[in-house]
């Protein structure tokens, strides 16, 4: 399913946050608004965090949002002070062209202005994005259309760098600015030297024709910051893997499907399998090294909205897993943030387990599923083979979760979502294969792929 209208996602970033603090002055000694300088350094960077500058320049725009309802506030703005803004800027926005050639970031000087005719809302936060266009963008390939969706930048389009590389950039929302009274004296207010740490990004599933409205969106919450963990990131396979479900959401379902065999080669059908009886009971959805969740927070959205009040939402359990560090950081925020949320109610209920890679005893296994166990296993994994030294520990993880079983007693099954990270990370599937797991790629989009593995019949030796 390779398409040539695929592109590479890029990330716009603070990298100088905005203050978690601005405090208005104590004393107001004319009706003019109050005014906060403020000073941002923007740029653009791949999932990694890497500088990415192979473009002459790109339309920016900066805007105020309501942190409840993500809409304009409409009596605050901002007004650039350098670079010099773009002629067509106008509160509440501010407009700016980034250009590469001068560095890898962009220093903005802001002032924030503050009405006293109107009581201030007690935050607020900056959306940094692309300028809208005037004109809606040429039509992509379904895939294509689908990845720009689920970033929210359908309006966007593609650009074309001079080494012929395709872009489009995925906006960021700051966290909440805290606005407090009783600054200095004037009408001068001060912004405090400690910064937001947090990055939100939205993430708007495509509806699918079994959907008659539209799915309710996610937020991935970020922290590039924190020690530079790997689970502190929104990644790439981590937005196609949750592309692929919205695709084919008919992996949750027990019966095979030919979209979970191999994709065609040379024009040629795939081979069919011998069809396989369906599997009723219990369905336990698992995602290995699960960082933010999005791949799970997808899973229960699609399940939920796709499939309400039938078999396959009311029998899965889902369940994200990571190791210590990260379950009790991005993931547990992460989950808790979309399950705080007004969309809430339509997404299905998600767990979280502390999951070391490795072999796991009879203990651990009974530990880390239900009781009774599930019927069906399936397991989702994005952006997990970028270190080839965890391999053997993974594949001793799916040795464990997916032992062989004889014809209609048991389903489990792996899904991994891989973009080449380093040297060797693609051995991984050759070494599955030797320990006796079926190996297919289902889909592929631009550098990201979609892996099914599934354990043979005969055991490891």
């Amino acid at each position: 399913m390779m398409t040539d209208d695929s592109f590479k996602i890029l990330r716009l970033r603070f990298l100088r946050p905005p203050p978690a603090v601005v405090t208005l002055p104590r004393e107001q000694g004319s009706r003019k608004p109050a005014t906060i300088p403020m000073t941002l350094a923007v740029g653009v960077t791949d999932d990694y965090g890497s500088h990415v500058g192979m473009f002459d320049s790109l339309d920016l725009h900066l805007q105020l949002l309501d942190p409840l309802t993500s809409l304009p506030l409409p009596h605050l703005s901002l007004t650039l002070d350098s670079p010099s803004p773009s002629p067509s800027s106008s509160p509440p926005s501010s407009s700016f062209t980034l250009t590469p050639s001068s560095g890898p970031y962009t220093t903005l000087r802001l002032t924030l202005h503050i009405p006293i005719t109107h009581p201030p809302p007690p935050a607020f936060r900056i959306l940094l994005a692309v300028k809208p266009s005037s004109q809606p963008p040429p039509r992509l390939e379904e895939t294509s259309e689908s990845m720009r969706t689920i970033i929210g930048e359908e309006g966007q389009d593609v650009m074309v760098s001079w080494e012929e590389e395709r872009f489009v950039f995925m906006r960021a929302m700051s966290g909440e600015v805290e606005i407090r009274r009783g600054g200095g004296k004037g009408g001068e207010g001060v912004a405090s030297n400690e910064k937001v740490q947090i990055i939100y990004r939205t993430i708007h599933l495509p509806s699918s024709s079994a959907s008659s409205s539209a799915l309710p969106p996610l937020t991935v919450v970020e922290r590039p910051g924190l020690n530079n963990s790997t689970g502190q990131r929104l990644w790439d396979c981590a937005i196609g893997m949750s592309c692929w479900l919205s695709l084919h959401p008919e992996v949750f379902l027990p019966s095979p499907s030919p979209l979970l065999h191999k994709e065609k080669e040379g024009g040629e059908e795939p081979p069919t399998k011998r069809p396989r009886r369906t599997r009723e009971g219990a369905h336990l959805l698992l995602e290995l090294g699960a960082g933010s969740a999005l791949a799970t927070l997808s899973a229960a959205t699609l399940l939920q909205h796709l499939y309400p009040k039938t078999a396959a939402a009311a029998s899965t359990r889902l369940l994200a897993t990571d190791v210590q560090e990260t379950v009790e950081t991005t993931l547990s925020e992460n989950l808790d943030f979309n399950s705080s949320s007004s969309s809430s109610a339509s997404r299905l209920p998600i767990g979280t387990s502390i999951l070391p890679w490795g072999s796991l005893s009879p203990t651990e296994l009974a530990a880390l599923l239900p009781s009774p166990p599930p019927r069906r296993l399936t397991i989702l994994g994005a952006d997990i083979l970028y270190n080839p030294s965890s391999h053997t520990l993974l594949l001793d993880t799916l040795l464990s979760l997916l032992p062989a079983c004889e014809e209609g007693e048991w389903e489990g099954r792996a899904f991994i979502a891989y973009k080449k990270r380093t040297e060797g990370d693609e051995g991984f599937f050759e070494r599955a294969r030797e320990a006796g797991f079926e190996v297919v790629r289902v889909w592929c989009w631009g550098e990201v792929g979609v892996w099914r593995v599934e354990r043979g019949r005969g055991r490891r030796e």
